[in-house]
């Protein structure tokens, strides 16, 4: 069903905004008082498919972010946890996501609720690698939801504890 439909604000705002300004206008556009980005740029890329692509797009785009954040918090973990038993179930957290119930899956709205974990997990990798990846996936995960910046303190501490280079 989720590639047969589209859910409500992934069509009524964030895909209408699209056909109606062009893919990039509506991407500084707050919705709710919130920037939230990452559904904007997913339905701006739709906007340029025929329309009745629009359902299937957008659903299957959602799947392909959850999957790679998911696939993220797999490799960024190894520095956390030891068992890829451990990983794998961290793993499992962002694509089973509990909360969310299967009327939200699929859906680029409801991403928000997906990059808090990799948020999390993005400013706490100490990898060089792990570092440049976990930035991308803070900035994505502020610029979508707002729940990211009650990470600020952590991110502010670990800025703050980088060592001095002389």
């Amino acid at each position: 069903p989720a590639v047969a439909t589209i859910w409500a604000e992934d069509g009524h705002i964030f895909l209408s905004d699209a056909l109606l300004a062009g893919p990039l206008r509506p991407l500084a556009a707050p919705y709710a008082g919130y920037l939230i980005l990452l559904p904007r740029v997913i339905s701006g890329i739709v906007s340029l498919f025929p329309i009745g692509w629009a359902s299937g797009l957008l659903a299957v785009s959602a799947a392909l972010v959850v999957s790679a954040l998911s696939a993220h918090v797999f490799v960024a973990s190894r520095e956390l946890f030891v068992t890829s038993w451990a990983r794998s179930v961290l793993a499992a957290m962002v694509l089973l996501l509990p909360a969310a119930g299967w009327e939200s899956l699929n859906n680029v709205t409801n991403l928000q609720w997906s990059l808090i974990l990799p948020a999390l997990l993005g400013l706490l990798v100490p990898t060089a690698a792990g570092v440049a990846v976990g930035a991308v996936v803070v900035f994505i995960g502020v610029t979508t939801s707002p729940v990211t910046l009650l990470f600020l303190p952590l991110a502010v501490h670990r800025l703050l504890r980088l060592p001095a280079r002389g």
